[in-house]
């Protein structure tokens, strides 16, 4: 019996190793640079994809930053005037989500029912309170990620070298703005053959916080009250400091 259960177990381990053999030889790709720094001065940077892919598939790159959640302010009109109304609690988004594909790949409704795109991060938005209408709070959310350059799809980002023996080159690149956050970041591809099938293949990179954003960054955690307090002194100082400024440039 634990023979048979050994031999089992082998047969297993062996399948499962065959199968992500054979689709890291179907698709096969790297990241660069594989770790990034953010530091005072981070301005943004670019992220270069490059592999190696069959001649008869094409590629589909999804980014994933770390799971965040949120709150926001609903804003409404409450006679002339714009209000924050309720509080809205976002759970189960990524912090980034790019979506990266060449120009000839399957349409748009195509990728959605293989839950990729835009449309699918939406499906799995966690919303409080439920009462609200999910479809609107996504738009807005998704405006304000769209304006920090965390959310966006990318028609055309893919490109391919000429076929040579079966294979060919793939390449593409994505900026990750200055306002990406620390963590770990997972890309997936996805490649669609002639015939049909999928193959799936996943890579990831880190990004961490050096020099003074870091020291501040432990600092705020490790100490928030003192911390608290240290902005608020800093903050009374600056604005009575301007304020005297602004005096005695009156009295001139």
């Amino acid at each position: 019996m634990k023979i048979h259960l050994l031999i089992g177990l082998v047969l297993v381990t062996f399948s499962a190793s065959a199968s992500a053999s054979s689709e890291s030889e179907m698709l096969d790709f790297d990241v660069s640079p594989q770790e990034l720094h953010i530091g005072a001065f981070f301005a943004g940077r670019t992220v270069v994809l490059s592999g190696a892919t069959n001649a008869s598939i094409d590629v589909a790159f999804e980014v994933f930053g770390p799971e965040e959640k949120g709150k926001f302010h609903l804003k409404g009109k409450v006679g002339p005037l714009w209000m924050n109304l309720k509080e809205v609690q976002l759970g189960h988004a990524p912090h980034l989500y790019l979506l990266l594909t060449s120009e000839n790949l399957v349409s748009a409704d195509d990728l959605v029912g293989l839950g990729i795109g835009l449309k699918h991060v939406e499906s799995k938005l966690v919303v409080r309170p439920e009462n609200l209408d999910k479809d609107m709070i996504f738009e807005q959310f998704l405006k304000l990620k769209s304006s920090q350059g965390l959310y966006a799809e990318h028609c055309g980002a893919v490109t391919y070298g000429s076929p040579t023996g079966g294979k060919r080159s793939i390449h593409a690149e994505f900026l990750l703005p200055s306002s990406t956050a620390p963590g770990r970041y997972e890309i997936l591809a996805t490649g669609f053959s002639a015939d049909g099938s999928i193959f799936c293949t996943t890579r990831g990179f880190q990004v961490e916080e050096v020099g003074v954003i870091k020291a501040i960054h432990d600092f705020a955690f490790s100490y928030g009250l003192v911390y608290g307090i240290f902005c608020v002194v800093i903050a009374l100082a600056v604005g009575g400091f301007i304020g005297v400024f602004f005096r005695r440039a009156g009295a001139h």
